[in-house]
């Protein structure tokens, strides 16, 4: 499914002044040598502020997101998958996780975390499902309510997207699932509604 250009739709004008994802600044941490000793105290800590710092910036994370961003503070380019297990296993104290394993910012829970970013940047399985269903209600409170396909494709622009795959499709359907049982979004008639 094609969606229309920016500019082409008022509700897609209105949201062009919500807040915008950017990637968070690499923090220089340690050495390679460093992250390769994750039994070291000191580097569980910095690793376990490394998610503190990034979760605050950015709100929750993927694992495989989160891992990366370490890895690439102390000097890894790319992740290793042993590497990756090794640096989540550390346990991110104070952080909850969400069913898919999206790391929250610290004292955050899950199912009252009510804030998102737009734009480009992040495939769709790097965001969280919360953060898609809080952009949904977003969508449905400046629209008044929305049609689902309407919905659908609104919520891909302010992602940057402009093809809806049955991938993103179906991504987009948990997020309004989602929404729907946690009281973002509620279905009236044929809208979908902004609570």
């Amino acid at each position: 499914m094609q969606i229309k250009e920016p500019g082409n739709d008022p509700l897609t004008d209105q949201l062009a002044g919500l807040p915008k994802f950017t990637h968070p600044p690499v923090m220089p941490t340690g050495s390679q040598s460093d992250l390769d000793d994750l039994n070291n105290r000191a580097v569980q800590v910095a690793t376990r502020d490394l998610a503190a710092d990034v979760t605050s910036l950015k709100g929750p994370v993927s694992p495989a997101r989160l891992a990366s961003f370490v890895g690439a503070a102390f000097g890894y380019s790319r992740g290793a998958a042993k590497r990756a297990q090794g640096i989540l296993s550390i346990g991110f104290i104070g952080h909850a996780t969400d069913q898919e394993g999206f790391i929250y910012p610290r004292g955050i829970d899950p199912n009252n975390f009510s804030e998102f970013k737009v734009g480009e940047g992040r495939h769709p399985d790097e965001i969280a499902l919360t953060e898609l269903a809080n952009i949904m209600n977003k969508i449905c409170e400046l629209g008044q309510g929305c049609r689902e396909e309407q919905l659908l494709k609104v919520t891909a622009q302010t992602l940057g997207i402009t093809r809806i795959t049955t991938q993103l499709q179906t991504r987009l359907n948990l997020a309004i699932a989602l929404g729907i049982s946690t009281g973002r979004l509620a279905r009236q008639g044929d809208y979908i509604l902004g609570i």
